[in-house]
């Protein structure tokens, strides 16, 4: 079985029924099929050959769906890509990939232009969007209105790599997780078993569009049921598309559903369809998942997944107790164990590597046989996390066994972090540490000596970052020390940094943040005397005319626009209150 015959099975089955949908658009099983086999056509006349690369840089829109389901459906290999990179991150990555062709939006032409073909002449770039006249770049539009909607006659089979799903690596390359079309089938059939999903399910998927693109649409096409695209992690917005489309299975990371609890009593949303609620890609904790389901009273169901082992691997059940701390029981289709250092099997309650096996664990990392064989071991995934298993089979995570942080879901390793620090001139060593962040899972906290006779502030420092790092990297917390604890041989004792109290950098924070203050409340002066400008102007070309700038329910409704996106820490109640004193300040101008 391929994603294609999956396609075009449902298609059969519920032609009419919603594949897609999004705020603005819908798209059914039999229009999908339709356009897939469209642009599938379109991709093998500009001349993709079987195993040809196909790098993806798209919004969270249907075109990211039809175009992975083209790419599987011509024989290519699909490469979503993190468009939030640094430039320098994206020049490596399409040099790693070597695309043939790239399916972007418009607004990312100069990028192309300046670091893709440069290296890559012959590569096709079809553009979603903008205007058309580049000399270079075709349009998916133009592919999906002209191609022939005949099924392409290409043999593919289930063991066929469809696409890479972009990891960091512990050297500093990037690394492609080769993903077949059956690692996806028996993840999906893994996931529908473990949560007792049927095509009459609604999903939708909060991970970003460039980490897990599968995980947006493959339960629902296997089911025949509606997969919802929701570019926002805004929790109005997702409120929103819950009550809207009535979602029963929603996938995010730990902290969307934290921000979603302060709606859970609010009228103007409904969670009553809401059946799964399953939080994966960091650690959720037993006190987020008690108030999450007292306030909605709701099952919460953590769970743990990785880019190698196609999704998740472990999981919750619905029908299950919690046990606080536990990430669940292995899912069917995966074998899950837990070893010493020498792969040998721990008893109950000892610490371990999580290993796993199974049809839907990776094939390797794309042309990186070195990095494959030392986590793919007699097929075992060796996964670097430390578990404990007690004797009902419960896993719980402890920790990371190669000090590998996941920010907000997204992986980070420090050497990345020490190298973009050690860049500093006034810099002499550097050690990045993990600690627990309630938010974002993990956050790093960086450790810096000087050189002598140098002087730095932490501002300056993460000043310096921004240009290197993507900004939930850069850390938070950067303590400049006289020297870093070391053993006699030399080697940095982390132990001993994750220790530390972090209490000597308060007067420093303080005073970083005393600054931002500052140039905030500056901003907000200079913005609110240009909100008063515009107001003045409007009333001098309007009111000769003896008419009302703003009727108050109108002004109501542009109040309602701007706090639909409040993402807090103010409640609503407040920005309303501060928005009539502003409005009545301006009134007597």
């Amino acid at each position: 079985m391929t994603l294609g015959k999956i396609l075009q099975r449902v298609s059969q089955q519920y032609p009419d029924k919603v594949s897609l949908a999004s705020f603005d658009r819908s798209i059914t099983f039999g229009q999908l099929n339709e356009m897939v086999n469209k642009l599938a056509n379109g991709l093998l006349n500009l001349g993709l050959d079987k195993g040809d690369r196909v790098a993806v840089l798209l919004p969270k829109v249907p075109e990211v769906i039809i175009s992975f389901l083209a790419v599987a459906r011509a024989g290519g290999i699909i490469f979503p890509v993190n468009f939030k990179l640094k430039s320098h991150d994206l020049k490596s990555i399409f040099n790693y990939v070597s695309p043939a062709v790239v399916i972007s939006e418009y607004g990312f032409a100069p990028l192309l232009e300046k670091h893709l073909l440069p290296q890559h002449p012959f590569a096709k770039i079809i553009y979603l969007g903008g205007k058309r006249g580049r000399k270079e770049g075709y349009y998916i539009d133009d592919i999906i209105n002209d191609e022939s909607d005949e099924m392409p006659d290409m043999r593919i089979k289930e063991s066929d790599v469809v696409y890479l799903n972009y990891t960091s690596g512990t050297t500093g390359l990037p690394k492609g997780v080769m993903t077949t079309h059956a690692n996806i089938i028996w993840n999906s059939v893994a996931a529908i078993d473990t949560f007792n999903l049927n095509h009459n399910d609604v999903h939708m998927s909060m991970f970003q569009v460039y980490a897990h693109p599968h995980e947006l649409f493959a339960r629902g096409l296997y089911l025949g049921g509606t997969s919802i695209l929701v570019d926002s992690i805004f929790p109005k917005t997702v409120a929103r598309a819950v009550t809207e489309f009535k979602v029963t299975a929603l996938m995010a990371v730990p902290y969307l559903f934290k921000s979603l609890i302060p709606l859970a009593a609010n009228k103007e949303y409904d969670f009553s369809s809401l059946g799964i609620i399953e939080a994966g890609g960091m650690h959720s904790s037993p006190e987020l998942v008690n108030h999450f389901e007292e306030r909605f009273n709701k099952r919460y169901l953590p769970v743990w997944g990785s880019t190698e082992t196609t999704g998740i691997a472990v999981a919750n059940r619905p029908h299950y107790d919690y046990r606080p701390g536990s990430i669940g029981k292995s899912c069917i289709n995966y074998d899950v164990r837990v070893v010493n250092s020498q792969g040998e099997e721990v008893a109950d309650d000892e610490e371990g590597e999580m290993v796993v096996k199974g049809p839907a664990v990776m094939q390797g990392y794309f042309n990186l046989p070195s990095e494959t064989e030392s986590v793919l071991r007699n097929n075992w995934y060796y996964t670097g996390d430390i578990v404990q298993r007690d004797k009902d089979g419960f896993l719980y995570f402890l920790g990371r066994k190669t000090g590998m942080m996941k920010i907000g879901g997204m992986r980070v390793y420090p050497l990345e972090i020490v190298e973009a620090i050690s860049a500093h001139p006034s810099v002499d060593e550097v050690a990045v540490v993990a600690e627990r962040d309630s938010m974002r899972g993990e956050k790093p906290i960086a450790f810096v000596t000087l050189k002598k006779g140098e002087s730095l502030s932490s501002g300056e420092l993460k000043g310096f970052l921004r240009a290197r790092l993507a900004d939930y990297k850069i850390p938070r917390t950067i303590e400049f020390i006289k020297e870093l604890p070391k053993t006699a041989s030399g080697k940095i004792i982390k132990g001993e940094l994750e220790k530390r109290d972090h209490k000597d950098d308060i007067k420093e924070i303080s005073e970083e943040y005393f600054e931002r203050l500052v140039d905030i409340d500056s901003k907000l002066v200079e913005l609110l005397n240009e909100r008063a400008d515009a107001i003045l102007k409007l009333r001098k070309v309007l009111e000769p005319r003896k008419h009302s700038i703003f009727y108050p329910d109108y002004e109501e409704c542009l109040l309602r626009r701007v706090l639909e996106e409040n993402k807090g820490p103010i409640y609503d109640e407040s920005l309303e209150d501060i928005f009539d004193k502003i409005r009545s300040v301006i009134r007597i101008l």
